[in-house]
This record gives C-alpha cells, sequence and structure tokens, in this order.
C-alpha cells in the first residue's frame, strides 16, 4: 500500500509538471476539468445517483467550469455563469429530476465540487492571466495542501496517538496534524526559496509562513468533510482509481475547502 501510495504521488506530481510546462494555464484549466469530471462520477456511484441525474451533474460542472474560464479571459460577466448554473438545477429538478433528493444531490455536488474548484480559475484572474505568476500561486496551493495530506499520513501512522476527530475519522490525530503542518511549513520554504521571484512582490516570506499554516488547517477540514460523507455512505475510499490513495475525491479532497481559501488569502491579504 505505501509502495503504491509513494508511486501515485511521483506519476500524479510528473503528470501535472509536464502538462503545466508545455500548457500552462490552458493545461491547468483542463486537470482541473479532467478531476472535476471523475470526482464527480464517483460523487454519483458513491450516492448511488441515478444514470440520467449523473449525467446531468457531470455536464453541468463541465459547462460551469468551461464557460467560467472563457468569460474569465473574455472579461465577460462570470456572475452569469452561476446564475444560470442554479437556473438549470431548479428547472431539471422540477420537470426531470422531480424529487428533492434529485434537488438536493445535484445542488450539494455542484457547490461541493464545480464551484470550489472553479476558485482555481479566480486566482489567475488576480494577476490577470500572467501566467508564471498564476501558475505559480496556484501550484503553490496545491504544494502545500498536498504535503499536509503527505505529512499528516507518515506522522499519524508513526506516533499518532490522540484522535482530532473519532466520530468523524478515527485515524487522524493531533499528531497527524502537526506533522502535516511540518511538511507544509518545510515544502513552503524551499518552495518560495526556489520560486519567489514569480509570486507577487506583496507576499512576502512572512506572509507565505502564515498563509501555509492557515492553509494546512484547512486541508485537515476539507479532508475531515469528505470522511463524513463517506462514514454516512458507509465506505473507506471513493474508489480504486489511484492505487494506494484510493479514489480521485480522495486525491482532490482537501482542495476543495483550499481553493475559495487559497483566493481570499492572495486577493484580500497580498
Amino acid at each position: 500500500m505505501l509502495k503504491q501510495r509513494i508511486l501515485s504521488s511521483f506519476s500524479l506530481w510528473g503528470t501535472l509538471f509536464l502538462v503545466l510546462c508545455f500548457f500552462g494555464i490552458s493545461g491547468a484549466v483542463g486537470l482541473i476539468i479532467f478531476f472535476n469530471i471523475l470526482a464527480q462520477r464517483e460523487f454519483a456511484k458513491l450516492l448511488k445517483t441515478p444514470f440520467r441525474q449523473a449525467i446531468f451533474d457531470i455536464t453541468l460542472g463541465v459547462l460551469f467550469l468551461t464557460s467560467y474560464y472563457f468569460c474569465s479571459i473574455n472579461n465577460h460577466c462570470q456572475d452569469l455563469t452561476y446564475a444560470l448554473a442554479l437556473i438549470v438545477i431548479f428547472n431539471w429538478s422540477i420537470f426531470f429530476g422531480k424529487t428533492a433528493l434529485a434537488f438536493l444531490t445535484s445542488l450539494f455536488c455542484f457547490w461541493y465540487m464545480p464551484i470550489n474548484l472553479h476558485f482555481f480559475l479566480k486566482i489567475p484572474e488576480l494577476y490577470a492571466w500572467e501566467n508564471a505568476t498564476s501558475l505559480a500561486v496556484v501550484i503553490w496551493s496545491v504544494w502545500v495542501t498536498k504535503l499536509t495530506d503527505v505529512g499528516g499520513f507518515f506522522v499519524g501512522c508513526a506516533v499518532g496517538k490522540h484522535h482530532l476527530a473519532p466520530l468523524v475519522s478515527p485515524k487522524k490525530t493531533w499528531e497527524g496534524v502537526g506533522g502535516g503542518m511540518a511538511f507544509a511549513l518545510v515544502g513552503n520554504i524551499v518552495y518560495f526559496l526556489c520560486f519567489s521571484k514569480y509570486f507577487p512582490n506583496t507576499f512576502t516570506f512572512g506572509k507565505s509562513l502564515i498563509f501555509t499554516f492557515i492553509m494546512a488547517w484547512g486541508s485537515v477540514v476539507s479532508d475531515l468533510l469528505e470522511s463524513l460523507l463517506k462514514r454516512q455512505i458507509q465506505t473507506k475510499d471513493s474508489g480504486r482509481s489511484i492505487p494506494g490513495i484510493g479514489g480521485v475525491l480522495d486525491l482532490i479532497d482537501s482542495l476543495l475547502l483550499n481553493a475559495p481559501l487559497a483566493y481570499i488569502l492572495f486577493k484580500h491579504f497580498v
């Protein structure tokens, strides 16, 4: 399991690196949409969502992210895409879904994945879609988030004793939280020293440390939310598509809160 997890992690980071090197921001947008499709598909399977509704939810997510991206780069009204998506969900639920459960499922699925992930598209807006700065901030956000996951896993397995939220995730410990934060801080220092020239001038080393603490805690909370959902559904992993990790939703769960969190930090405090 550990060997598979390590191999999968290196493969995923290698793929991310190659895509971003060759395609830049457009590649990042493509990855966001791709992972959103897979995650929504897994979520539909977990909830045993009817096929027609699952197709609707996934299609709406793709259209929202795609249209938001094109609205952003062309300076159109991005709020229009959100308003239209809600109108579509309301009408579909009445005339096709026909149950309160179908409505609530579609609405939650839309808010939980596409809406949260779209903040990774809003971050480049802050820098007028300038490729280097936009990528530096987005990758930093993913980097410190995933290092929190890695540190939490290894330290928690090695020395974890004090449970963090036993009713939600029995294996999560305070020691793991501390280890995750330590990994994220070290990773931030390395990343900042290597790529500081690409960051906004107002993003200082001190701010990077404070932001890392905030993002690390956001990663923990976001991960626990998925654990809460899986516990309710009584399943361990969202899928088995990624050896050693689980499903795609297990891979991106910690990013779902940290995408809007990173956007708020860089928009209002940098």
